[in-house]
């Protein structure tokens, strides 16, 4: 019996490490959000949202494009737009304009996409600019 329950308490001591080793690993690991947020917008923050509330820590990889009409907003101010919608819930990086997302065999991690209401699936960051430019804020 003294056997017995010290093979058990070896048992939950090592899945209470193993778990403590997970959850550091997980604590390093992101979800990672590419984007312009040219500007940030309601769809943006949604999407963000969702793995913050999966409880998910959270980069923002911020395209650092050239001023132009596509891209009206300079890095600073998108993230601002960022900090002022998440504050410091989410780390927020410069990346080059990205081209294209390549990856190998399995590598350790997974492309998902979030699927929203039909409501915020249609907002789009240009209709936003081209009401703007036009005068209409809404």
């Amino acid at each position: 019996m003294l056997a017995e329950k010290r093979a058990w308490e070896e048992q939950e001591q090592y899945r209470a490490e193993a778990d403590l080793e997970r959850r550091a690993m997980n604590q390093n690991r992101c979800a990672l959000f590419i984007g312009r947020f040219q500007p940030l917008h309601e769809g943006h923050i949604a999407l963000i949202q969702t793995a913050l509330d999966e409880g998910k820590r959270v980069v923002v990889a911020l395209m650092d494009t050239k001023q132009d009409a596509a891209n009206p907003y300079t890095f600073l101010e998108r993230q601002q737009m960022l900090r002022k919608a998440f504050g410091f819930a989410i780390e927020v990086i410069s990346i080059p304009p990205v081209e294209e997302v390549c990856y190998g065999r399995n590598v350790g991690y997974r492309l998902r996409r979030i699927h929203l209401s039909a409501e915020l699936e249609a907002v789009n960051a240009t209709s936003i600019r081209e009401r703007k430019e036009g005068g209409h804020e809404g």
